[in-house]
């Protein structure tokens, strides 16, 4: 089971089983993507970032790739995004196969709100938790199944390690925040009996005309664990191919 989910679950309940204080490890995301560039360029590797890339050719032992007003030729491309974007990128290079599979895959857009109202915490600062879910009250009429309930994440503010920055996840109901809170839209994979039978397929356009899928929408319940297992995967098919 992901570890990742076992730590904040220790995290949540940390308050009633001790009174040592909870340290938590916390980084900027800018620092960790530096240094994951500056190791990656250290060994060669080129980093384009905020450039549009097409595919302009693609056969079976190539793929020409075109970003940056330049064209580049390689022997194996992984695309590491969301199927629906893969079938977009592969355009007319894209198999019957490949646009019937990749197109099938389900997902939801969905609004993650980042804001300071602390109506979404508990009234009692003594209960407030890393991961925080508001349930209606009990006079509230059944939800339906299209329906979210606001689970918020509460963290302190790098800047200063005390203000409380909240990140509500609301997916029904994203158009009542406040201009003051920061929007952020995300595209996720529905998991579902079809999303499994649909990777299996998967499995068999793995590396065909130079081309390989990644990413948490491939495997198990879409965590970021899922995605990374999913790229060493991308990684050692490649290399084996070598031999």
């Amino acid at each position: 089971y992901p570890l990742r989910l076992i730590a904040w679950m220790w995290q949540n309940n940390i308050a009633e089983e001790t009174t040592e204080p909870l340290e938590l490890f916390r980084v900027k995301d800018s620092e960790y993507i530096d240094a994951l560039a500056d190791f990656l360029q250290s060994r060669g590797v080129n980093i384009h970032t905020g450039v549009e890339v097409a595919i302009s050719e693609r056969n079976e032992n190539s793929v020409t790739l075109d970003a940056a007003g330049a064209s580049h030729q390689f022997g194996e491309v992984v695309l590491a995004i969301q199927p629906q974007c893969s079938a977009k990128l592969l355009g007319k290079h894209a198999s019957p196969d490949e646009r019937t599979i990749l197109e099938s895959f389900e997902y939801s857009v969905d609004t993650v709100a980042v804001h300071q109202d602390e109506s979404y915490m508990p009234q009692d600062k003594s209960l407030w938790r890393l991961a925080n879910i508001r349930l209606p009250n009990s006079s509230a009429p059944d939800a339906d199944r299209s329906q979210t309930l606001p689970y918020t994440l509460c963290a302190p503010c790098n800047e200063d390690d005390t203000t409380p920055i909240l990140a509500t996840y609301d997916y029904a109901h994203t158009d009542h925040w406040p201009k003051s809170a920061d929007l952020f839209t995300f595209s996720h994979a529905i998991v579902n009996p079809n999303t499994q039978r649909l990777r299996q397929k998967l499995e068999n356009l793995q590396g065909k005309s130079s081309i390989h899928y990644c990413g948490s929408w491939s495997r198990g319940l879409t965590l970021h664990e899922d995605a990374v297992v999913t790229g060493f995967e991308a990684a050692n098919r490649i290399l084996d191919s070598k031999g």
